[in-house]
């Protein structure tokens, strides 16, 4: 390249100048398009973090989600299991009534009926059994006799 390339392709490049310039001072000429850039990449800088404190927020919520659900599953499971057993010791109990009510109802089948019972009742009216001797009243008038023999 010849001096007066260098100089064009010098001037071309954006002027970054010190912070300090020779003479002290802090401000300095920046390049606007430069400045553009600078704003944009501080703009995406700032953008960038917002995302990650949400992404942050959000995974946090997430986990406390995930945390209550798993707690309500074991909740869930706790009491599906005790009405599994409530419902197991219900078949027990309709179980042992449907036993004793076939019991009863065979005992029921074994008793006398209504009719059958008329029957017994007219025989026992007829034969009076409040008017038959026991057996000391027996002995009783047996002995008599037998003094009454003797005294004649």
């Amino acid at each position: 390249m010849d001096p007066e390339q260098k100089k064009e392709v010098k001037d071309a490049q954006p002027k970054v100048l010190d912070p300090l310039q020779q003479d002290g001072s802090k401000h300095q000429k920046i390049d606007p398009e430069l400045q553009k850039i600078s704003e944009k990449l501080g703009s995406i800088s700032r953008s960038l973090r917002m995302i990650e404190e949400r992404y942050s927020t959000l995974r946090k919520k997430i986990q406390v989600s995930d945390q209550n659900i798993i707690d309500d599953t074991n909740n869930l499971f706790t009491q599906i299991k005790l009405v599994v057993s409530d419902i197991h010791e219900l078949k027990l109990n309709v179980e042992e009534m449907r036993q004793k009510i076939e019991m009863f109802s065979s005992e029921i089948k074994e008793m006398a009926s209504k009719h059958e019972l008329k029957v017994l009742q007219k025989y026992v009216d007829m034969w009076e059994p409040m008017k038959f001797l026991t057996e000391k009243e027996a002995i009783s008038l047996i002995r008599e006799y037998i003094k009454e023999k003797k005294s004649k």
